[in-house]
């Protein structure tokens, strides 16, 4: 179950997850969801901190490294083009410095 992957993965790997009241409360918006009970909020906004202020802590401090490295894969433009930096300032999401200096490099 969600509520149980924070505990199985420090378990399994001894590492706990930093910002676990956001990954509580992502969970509690996808239990809304999952049981038809889709409170007003923007979709958008909520998976874009849990993606930069959940995911990539743990991607940094397991792998060292960011997904945004690998977004171009995915869309060419979203960092040279400013879309997700703007979006990401817009909505006050507290992004990791080294995320940060990726996404401002040319």
């Amino acid at each position: 179950m969600y509520s149980e992957l924070p505990e199985v993965l420090w378990a399994s790997t001894g590492y706990r997850i930093k910002q676990l009241d956001k990954y509580q409360e992502f969970g509690q918006l996808r239990n809304m969801i999952v049981h038809f009970a889709a409170p007003a909020f923007d979709a958008s906004t909520e998976t874009l901190k849990f993606a930069f202020e959940v995911l990539d802590p743990i991607v940094r401090d397991v792998w060292g490294e960011s997904f945004v490295e690998y977004s171009s894969y995915w869309d060419e433009v979203i960092i040279s083009d400013g879309y997700l930096r703007e979006q990401l300032e817009t909505q006050s999401i507290q992004v990791h410095p080294e995320t940060q200096k990726l996404m401002e490099s040319p």
